[in-house]
């Protein structure tokens, strides 16, 4: 019995620190790795269809606050998206950034 009691609340302390600290750091990681990546913009294949009526009006909204080192690679993934050029829209809502979120990416 004492056993299994320490078995347990070792097992949900390892958790706690866990999750508090051990998967942050590995997000951290990961993240740092893929950030190095060079960016690939997908081709868009898409071709407009008689069927296009039948899809509905989408508008995707991305606040961004201080994103500088990530908003290029979401306006390449959202502008590579297969839907109808009329049905899509994108707004993309900078408020009070202090870094360089703000202005346009070259492409």
């Amino acid at each position: 019995m004492t056993h299994a009691l320490i078995v347990s609340a070792s097992l949900i302390y390892f958790l706690i620190v866990y999750h508090h600290l051990g998967y942050p750091l590995l997000l951290r990681t990961l993240g740092r790795r893929t950030l190095k990546k060079v960016l690939k913009v997908p081709v868009r294949n898409y071709v407009n269809r008689d069927k296009d009526d039948l899809y509905p009006s989408v508008t995707i909204v991305v606040p961004a606050f201080n994103e500088q080192v990530w908003i290029e690679s979401k306006i390449h993934n959202l502008a590579a998206l297969d839907y109808p050029h009329d049905k899509l829209n994108i707004i993309i809502a900078c408020d009070g950034c202090s870094d360089k979120t703000a202005l346009s990416p070259e492409m």
